[in-house]
Parts: C-alpha cells; sequence; structure tokens
C-alpha cells in the first residue's frame, strides 16, 4: 500500500520499521560518487564562467564576439552529438574533455592574437558541450 503512495514513504508511521541499514561500503560509494560527480560538473562549467568573465581581456570593445565563440561551437557538439555519442565511450569522451579544456585555456592564456584567444574559446565551448552531455549520461 505505502509503495502506491510516494508521498507517504516519507511519513513516519507508528508501528511501522522501516530497514535502512546499508551494506558496508555502499555509503563510502555513494559518498565517493556524489564528489566526484559535483566536482566534475564544477570542473565543467567553471571553465564557461571563466571565460565569460575575462571576455573584456579577451577583445575590449566586442564581449559578444566571445560570447559567440563560446556558444556556436557547444551549440553544434549539442546539436549533433545524438549521432555519434553512442560511437565513442564515457572514457574517451573524459579524456577528450580533459585534453579540450587544458588546450583551449592554454591557447587563451598565452595566445597573442585575436584569432587565437577565439579559437582557444572555441576548444572551451566544446569541452563544455561535450562534458555535459557525458557527465549527465552518466549520472542516470
Amino acid at each position: 500500500p505505502s509503495s502506491c503512495t510516494p508521498a507517504l514513504s516519507s511519513v513516519a508511521m507508528p508501528g511501522v520499521r522501516r530497514h535502512t541499514k546499508r551494506v558496508d561500503g555502499d555509503e563510502e560509494e555513494e559518498f565517493r560518487n556524489l564528489l566526484g560527480f559535483w566536482l566534475l560538473g564544477l570542473f565543467n562549467n567553471c571553465i564557461y564562467c571563466v571565460i565569460l568573465a575575462g571576455a573584456k581581456e579577451i577583445v575590449a570593445g566586442g564581449v559578444g564576439i566571445v560570447f559567440l565563440a563560446m556558444q556556436v561551437p557547444g551549440l553544434l557538439i549539442k546539436i549533433t552529438g545524438p549521432f555519434w555519442y553512442h560511437l565513442t565511450s564515457y572514457h574517451c569522451r573524459t579524456l577528450a574533455v580533459t585534453a579540450l579544456a587544458c588546450t583551449g585555456l592554454v591557447i587563451v592564456a598565452f595566445s597573442k592574437t585575436l584569432e587565437g584567444q577565439l579559437a582557444g574559446v572555441a576548444l572551451c565551448s566544446l569541452q563544455q558541450a561535450i562534458g555535459e552531455a557525458t557527465y549527465l549520461a552518466l549520472t542516470s
């Protein structure tokens, strides 16, 4: 009866004893997964925020250009991803996300030309889009 009414499952009912004892290691594994996914999400979205926060440093008068460079490549990945995500493993995509993030940030930091910096921003955009879809799929 209580399985038919999920709202009542959290209500304490007198005389009903709930078994909440966990198997050894489950609590530690649950915490490790929670921490891992939190960190993956933080790192994945942190780069996006850092790039947009530093947009004026990249192009003094054209923050919109940096915004476009950050949005368009990611949008293309999100549109085409369903056609090729199943062809790559999560491990391969995670390696790609790491490589794109590191390469993109290094290019943005050390490039002396606007085109180079925008290319680094585009790589960070690809990283963010692939990471978002990959880590969201891993949670299900």
